[in-house]
This record gives structure tokens, sequence and C-alpha cells, in this order.
């Protein structure tokens, strides 16, 4: 095994410093940044309507399916009963 050629010192310094082969970020300018924000508040409030317009909608048709349902079961519950009244008389005539 070859011994290292940096010492402890060497490899202290090494740690510090970056990497020049790695390119730093260009940080945005806070114009940028503000655009960005506004742009960010814009799409998340335009996300919001169009989310609260869908659960509105999505209430609305389970309202209207829960109403049509009751009305589907109050019929048959007449209709049962009826068909019941009616096999009654005949079972009486018998």
């Amino acid at each position: 095994m070859q011994p290292s050629k940096y010492s402890p010192a060497d490899a202290r310094i090494l740690l510090t410093y970056p990497c020049p082969c790695r390119k730093k970020r260009k940080r945005p300018s806070v114009e940028e940044t503000d655009e960005f924000n506004r742009e960010l508040c814009t799409l998340l409030e335009s996300s919001s309507r169009i989310l609260t317009a869908h659960m509105d909608s999505q209430n609305l048709n389970f309202h209207l399916d829960r109403t049509q349902r009751k009305e589907h079961a109050e019929n048959l519950v007449a209709v049962l009963g009826k068909l019941a009244d009616a096999i009654g008389k005949i079972a009486d005539k018998l």
C-alpha cells in the first residue's frame, strides 16, 4: 500500500475549498425571486379556485344523488306496499 501524498493538513485544506470542476449555481436576483413568488402565488390561487369549484360541483352531485336514491327508495316501498296489499286480497279470496 502506498503512503498518501497528502498530509492530514493538506486533506483539511482540500476539504474546505470547493472542487474547481464544480460550477457554482447562480443565485437569483431579488427581482427574479419576487417575480417567482408572484407567479407561484398566482398559480396557487388559481389552483385553489379550481379545486373549490370542483369540490362544490362534487358536493352538489352527491346531494342530488342522495335525493334521487331517497325518492327511488320511497317509490319502491310504496310499490311493494301496494303489491303486498294486492297479494293479501288475492289470498283472502282463495
